[in-house]
């Protein structure tokens, strides 16, 4: 990852990894766009499901979520 990352999706779920000291230079740890979706499935293991994760990309992305 770069430090000027603006978004990042997280696939762990709990908020421990944000107490690291690493991960505070990163500027979408610093404007909290760091999101973890309800619905991983799709965006862990797409195959046909493909579209399912672009959609659940977008809605994560477009409304922060």
């Amino acid at each position: 990852l770069k430090e000027k990352t603006e978004v990042i999706i997280w696939s762990a779920s709990g908020s421990g990894w944000k107490k690291r000291r690493v991960w505070q230079k990163f500027d979408a740890v610093k404007k909290n766009r760091v999101f973890c979706p309800a619905d991983q499935d799709a965006l862990l293991r797409p195959g046909p499901r493909l579209p399912e994760a672009v959609k659940t990309l977008r809605k994560v992305l477009e409304k922060g979520e």
